[in-house]
């Protein structure tokens, strides 16, 4: 693995990237990575996953359509797990009992849900991070500057408003890929 870590620092530095933030102590957390307009997210955020020899314990949630033959087989290796995003209702419930079994785990979610613009994120990180009491590592991606990596690591408190005006703050600076495509960062309106 360390051989496989090296490998992914030189790729992520070979394309120009700068590794911000170290990875955290604690043996459970969730990650948040924002913003999230291409294909090219996924790769740049395995890629920094497999540098921080995070990988073994991280999983991630990603389109069930996607998950077919050897590259399906290969992207459930990788943490990978299939959702149908036509009931997504159990998954919050489903993700916190998982999470209880393991020692270890780091829960790595794109809030956005697409690589389009939307006027939301969905609001499933925010409910498993609540339910589960586990802190949010703020992840980014930083096109403009080539810059990836972690900011702080932070407790949502459950008050909405101000949780989510962090979330704001927070990822206002940092540039998409398509910067046109990156969501609105607020909880969906009921």
């Amino acid at each position: 693995m360390n051989a496989l870590a090296r490998f992914a620092g030189f790729l992520l530095r070979l394309m120009g990237w700068q590794v911000v933030g170290q990875l955290p102590a604690q043996k459970k957390f969730i990650v948040i990575v924002a913003p999230h307009t291409s294909n090219w997210d996924f790769f740049v955020g395995l890629a920094l996953g497999l540098h921080w020899k995070a990988m073994k314990k991280t999983i991630w949630f990603g389109k069930h359509t996607i998950f077919v033959g050897p590259v399906g087989r290969l992207l459930k290796k990788l943490g990978g797990i299939p959702i149908d995003r036509s009931h997504p209702h159990r998954v919050v419930g489903q993700t916190i009992e998982a999470m209880k079994k393991r020692d270890e785990l780091i829960l790595a979610l794109a809030p956005e849900g697409t690589r389009k613009w939307t006027d939301h994120w969905k609001s499933g990180f925010y409910l498993i991070a609540l339910k589960s009491k586990l802190p949010v590592a703020l992840a980014f991606i930083d096109y403009k500057n080539k810059r990836v990596g972690l900011g702080p690591l932070v407790q949502f408190t459950g008050q909405v408003e101000a949780d989510w005006d962090l979330l704001r703050q927070f990822y206002k600076k940092e540039w998409a890929r398509y910067p046109a495509d990156f969501s609105e960062i607020r909880a969906k309106r009921h």
